[in-house]
């Protein structure tokens, strides 16, 4: 479906086909009555009532506050917090369940856990 005229500043649109299947997004710009080429296919399958995977690890509540919690914990060697500008914050060897995030000022975040096979998981975190 087309979406009315929307200017320039940030747009947000639900879908409410996204709640039972998987869907395909492209973005268009028009200008008067000229059109751009589609952008790439996006695809979003919704996995709200998907089951989770208790055993990979992860980290929550995602906002998190002055404590972050790591899921499958026993699995991670290592956790490594960056910066929005790539900047190591925080590094930790073994860290157990809880990582003490207090001094680290509201954000968004890379967060990086090698785990016990030397494979790494980035994931996106930000602090409230």
């Amino acid at each position: 479906a087309k979406l009315a005229t929307v200017g320039t500043t940030p747009t947000r649109y639900t879908d409410p086909s996204t709640l039972t299947r998987t869907v395909n997004y492209q973005v268009a710009a028009v200008y008067g009555r000229s059109e751009s080429e589609p952008s790439a296919v996006v695809s979003f399958t919704p996995t709200a009532n998907a089951e989770v995977d208790a055993a990979e690890p992860a980290i929550y509540p995602n906002p998190f506050g002055d404590h972050l919690t790591l899921r499958a914990a026993d699995r991670v060697s290592q956790i490594e917090i960056f910066g929005a500008d790539g900047r190591l914050l925080l590094k930790q060897d073994r860290p157990g369940t809880t990582v003490d995030t207090h001094t680290l000022p509201a954000g968004v975040y890379l967060i990086r856990l090698t785990l016990n096979d030397n494979s790494q998981r980035t994931l996106r975190g930000l602090k409230h």
